[in-house]
């Protein structure tokens, strides 16, 4: 898989400023097939991270 960088870190897939979900999932966000941006894009494999408090 190729190297996907992320920002993210409460995601449970962040590590080292990447992402290490087996497969990615990116949507439009108004549910539609084409956008214009990437702000009209999101990540839909992001999982919050457990927080052990």
């Amino acid at each position: 898989m190729a190297d996907i960088k992320c920002t993210v870190s409460n995601c449970v897939y962040y590590r080292d400023l990447k992402c290490h979900a087996d497969m990615i999932e990116v949507n439009t966000m108004d549910g539609g097939m084409e956008c214009n941006n990437s702000e009209g894009t999101c990540c839909d494999t992001f999982r919050p991270a457990r927080e052990d408090k």
